[in-house]
């Protein structure tokens, strides 16, 4: 995992920038088991749907947190 800081936020890809495939992600999971206050997790499930869970208790702090990485992802921070 490489950290960058910028913006007010702490960054890190999961990662190498010159990653072409999908990776496993119970692997990546895991190996950030205690890593995290908080966090949003989308992705897809085994039936192609979409899957969203937060640890946040208010909902308007993970779309906060949800728009902020969208902005850093847009912008080009996240490889």
């Amino acid at each position: 995992m490489d950290e960058k800081k910028g913006n007010g936020f702490n960054v890190v890809d999961f990662y190498p920038p010159e990653t072409t495939v999908d990776l496993n992600p119970d692997k990546i999971l895991f190996n950030n088991i205690g890593e995290y206050d908080s966090f949003v997790l989308a992705g897809y499930d085994k039936d192609g749907d979409v899957r969203v869970c937060f640890t946040m208790a208010k909902i308007d702090e993970a779309i906060s947190l949800l728009e902020k990485a969208k902005y850093l992802i847009l912008k080009g921070t996240l490889d």
